[in-house]
């Protein structure tokens, strides 16, 4: 395609358009998704059809300038109104992870529209060091996004990964998949971290209250609640281990053996009336 006199009008009229589109979305803060969309949508077919021209084929433009990623397209951000400011102080419906991203879009769309409007102009006998300027800064683009991406990516990898082994954490913690490490190295280092003894406690609702159970002296359950705490700080001890169950009308002690400060056992309670048990690992334990 020939560069006609009315064809450069024509672009230098899109270029106006475009640039004052810019312009309006970031002076009045407006960045709806839609009509950014559209900015980019229009910046992408501009600099193609510059580049169709046949005296500016070789005029290097970005033309893979990424629109932001966004999972919700509900971006609305005009200017807060009176309630909004006096109730929350700030905008409340603005995005702020995608103006953000949308102005380094535009950071990024600039230098190549200034590159176009100096060859519309065609005036480079005072403009030749800032030409080269414009094409150095466009030619980086792709490193300096790859960079970015990977940063990005990076971030998003490691939270992933952190949300696998949360999740892995809690499952371990929750369920009986936990028994099947009890002894393995898995089982050993968590044990140290985290108190990974379960407690059942069967005990009417009339007696709760009367009901005090000890683990190494250590109040463990008492007035119808769990003592964690105390759990966690008992449950180091190894050798010897005592647990006693006291309520109003009787006081039973119990002990066993532990090898070591990191096991973890399936330790149930019972208490009715006068009588209790105690099991371990679903083994019934005598006084």
């Amino acid at each position: 395609m020939e560069l006609t006199e009315n064809l450069k009008n024509e672009f230098i009229s899109s270029f106006q358009r475009l640039t004052t589109s810019i312009n309006s979305v970031i002076d009045n803060e407006y960045y709806d998704y839609q009509q950014v969309y559209e900015i980019h949508k229009t910046y992408i077919e501009y600099c193609k059809a510059f580049q169709s021209i046949n005296c500016f084929s070789n005029v290097p433009l970005n033309t893979k300038i990424k629109f932001p990623k966004q999972l919700i397209k509900s971006n609305w951000a005009g200017k807060a109104t009176t309630k909004e400011v006096f109730l929350f102080g700030k905008y409340t419906r603005r995005n702020y992870f995608f103006e953000k991203k949308v102005k380094e879009m535009f950071e990024e769309m600039k230098p190549n529209l200034q590159l176009i409007l100096l060859y519309l102009k065609n005036d480079f006998s005072s403009n030749e060091k800032y030409k080269n300027e414009l094409i150095r800064i466009i030619n980086n683009q792709p490193k300096i996004y790859k960079i970015k991406t990977l940063k990005e990516n990076s971030i998003i990898y490691t939270l992933l990964i952190l949300s696998l082994i949360l999740f892995f954490l809690v499952a371990f913690i929750g369920i009986d998949l936990k028994f099947l490490f009890r002894n393995t190295e898995i089982g050993h280092a968590f044990s140290y971290m985290i108190n990974l003894n379960d407690f059942e406690f069967q005990i009417p609702e009339d007696q709760k209250k009367s009901c005090s159970i000890f683990w190494n002296k250590k109040v463990i359950y008492e007035n119808g609640k769990i003592n964690r705490k105390n759990i966690r700080a008992a449950r180091y001890l190894y050798g010897e281990n005592f647990i006693e169950i006291k309520t109003d009308n009787f006081s039973k002690k119990y002990c066993f053996y532990k090898y070591n400060n990191w096991d973890y056992f399936i330790f149930r309670i019972s208490v009715y009336n006068d009588e209790c048990a105690f099991w371990i690992d679903g083994k019934i334990q005598n006084e």
